[in-house]
């Protein structure tokens, strides 16, 4: 990969530094907002990219049913967006924990 790095970027080591460069991609693929701004860095044509916050196998664990009976007297803060002509409507429900942690 160095050497694509620095075929893509002639001014890697003065301009940008190798160790930024691994630190970007080490963060694009922990975080797949970063993708794009590093992808623009690459040979490869950036094109129609949708940008993620999060990445997918880490959504997928989220796959779990709450514990309802455990949230029942607890405070909830809801939050409400309502969609005007094309976007989504969505609903989130917060149950602070008093640990602060959500779980």
């Amino acid at each position: 990969m160095r050497t694509v790095w620095y075929d893509c970027n002639p001014a890697l080591g003065t301009f940008r530094q190798l160790d930024e460069m691994r630190t970007l991609a080490t963060r694009a693929k922990e975080t797949p907002a970063l993708e794009m701004t590093f992808r623009r860095l690459l040979p490869k044509p950036v094109g129609q990219f949708v940008e993620r916050w999060m990445p997918l196998d880490k959504w997928d664990e989220c796959d779990a049913a709450p514990d309802l009976a455990s949230l029942r007297g607890q405070p909830c803060y809801a939050g409400l967006d309502l969609s005007s002509t094309t976007d989504l409507t969505a609903l989130s429900l917060v149950f602070p924990r008093p640990e602060g942690l959500m779980s």
